[in-house]
This record gives C-alpha cells, sequence and structure tokens, in this order.
C-alpha cells in the first residue's frame, strides 16, 4: 500500500469511528421544545414573523411557526415593526399561544402599544371588516415599505397612537387609489381598541381558539434515521469506503 493511501485510509476509519462511536449523543437534542402560535386581533393573514432562524407570514387563522420556545418572536408589516415577545418560555403550555397587540404591549412595557398595532392591523384589513378576520395583501405590504423606506417601530413612545392614526390612512388611500380596493377603511384608535377589546373577550370564552401543536418534539424537524446520522460505516475493516484511491 501506498504510503499516501494508508494515511487517507486511516483518517477515514478514524473519524467514522467518532461519528459512529457518540451514537444518542449525536442525536438532536430532545430537551427544544417547539410551538405553533396563533396571532390574533380577529385572526391575521399576512403579517410577518421571524423566531430564531425561522422567518415566514401567518396564514389565514394567523397561525405561525413552529418555532423554538424561548426564542424572541418578532412581528412585522414591510418596514413597520408591530412587536417582539422575547420572553417565549410561556409559549412551552400550548394554551397560551396566542398573541395579541395587548401581548405585544406588554411585551414592550408601553400599553399604548396595543392601540397602535390594532389601528395598523384593522386599517389594512382588505375588506375593512375585522370582524370577519384580517387579511394584509401583498399589495398593502408593498406600499407600506415604499412609503416608509425607513422602518417604523410602533414600540417607540415616539411614535404615538395620533402619529399612526395619520400614517396608516395615507397607506390605505395609496392602496385604494393603486388597486381601486374601495373597501379598505382607516380606523380610529377607538374602534380599533373597541374591536381588540370583543376579540380578548372571545378569547377568554373559548370562541378563539389556540392552533394545533407540531406532531412532535422536534417541531416537525425529521432527525437521522438511525443512531449514526445515517452516517454508513466502512464496510471492510480496513474503513474501505468504495472511493478509488489514487497515487
Amino acid at each position: 500500500m501506498k504510503k499516501g493511501v494508508s494515511i487517507i485510509a486511516t483518517s477515514l476509519v478514524a473519524s467514522t469511528f467518532l461519528m459512529v462511536g457518540c451514537g444518542s449523543s449525536c442525536d438532536q437534542d430532545t430537551s427544544v421544545k417547539y410551538y405553533n402560535g396563533k396571532f390574533v386581533d380577529s385572526a391575521v393573514a399576512g403579517v410577518s414573523y421571524s423566531c430564531g432562524s425561522k422567518s415566514g407570514v401567518t396564514d389565514s387563522e394567523g397561525v405561525f411557526g413552529p418555532c423554538v420556545v424561548g426564542d424572541p418572536v418578532s412581528f412585522s408589516l414591510g418596514t413597520i415593526l408591530l412587536g417582539t415577545v422575547n420572553d417565549t418560555t410561556v409559549f412551552e403550555d400550548p394554551t397560551k399561544t396566542i398573541i395579541t397587540p395587548t401581548i405585544l404591549a406588554e411585551a414592550s412595557g408601553d400599553d399604548e402599544v396595543a392601540q397602535k398595532v390594532a389601528v395598523t392591523l384593522q386599517s389594512f384589513d382588505e375588506d375593512g371588516d375585522p370582524t370577519n378576520g384580517i387579511t394584509i395583501t401583498e399589495k398593502t405590504v408593498e406600499v407600506v415599505s415604499q412609503t416608509y423606506t425607513t422602518p417604523v417601530d410602533l414600540t417607540d413612545p415616539e411614535v404615538t397612537v395620533a402619529d399612526v392614526e395619520t400614517d396608516v390612512s395615507e397607506v390605505v388611500d395609496k392602496v385604494v387609489e393603486e388597486t381601486g380596493n374601495t373597501a379598505m377603511d382607516a380606523k380610529t384608535a377607538d374602534e380599533a381598541q373597541a374591536h381588540l377589546e370583543e376579540t380578548e373577550k372571545e378569547i377568554e370564552e373559548g370562541t378563539i381558539t389556540p392552533p394545533e401543536q407540531p406532531d412532535d418534539e422536534n417541531g416537525g424537524i425529521t432527525p437521522p434515521d438511525d443512531e449514526n446520522g445515517s452516517i454508513t460505516p466502512p464496510d471492510d475493516e480496513d474503513g474501505s469506503t468504495g472511493a478509488v484511491a489514487s497515487n
């Protein structure tokens, strides 16, 4: 055997045995818990979310995830940041996985955030009727980003409820002008607050329920098929991997 080939084969054997030898310790950390959440002021579709390395858009029921319990989760509409929940350990309890504008306000420490978020969501609803669910279209998000080239953070105390009322009205007017959708209707803070209170009442009464949770503790992420992590060990005592060594 050539000396170079011997070194390569020895290295392959050693590294393979290291991978095989760790056995169950190589498996995914089963202490990690996943959850699905639901974003509501009525169910809100079309809101972007980000949790850890995962991001996406809420579906027609307002559902997002799966996210890792403990990872912060943030919500946005184009260049508008709606808010962030930094401590998500409470979501290990499936009954606590509903997020409302009030939850975002509590996370920020500013009660006015609830009204600012509610005004924004309800005003951007495609059909102007938040009682039947809130759907925010890609076109609306596009206009938001065109209008606010500098990101706006609704948890910023310097952004007032009055500011938000004025700004979302401007966006609604632009969307209506570009799409012809006259159903969109900018909401006042009082109107938005009244609807938000109705939503929270429905949560308390159990009309609005938490989402279904991931099928397994891995959040639907499939672990390796076997204890070797799907890495095939050498097929002979010389550590042959079927590769052809060259001089």
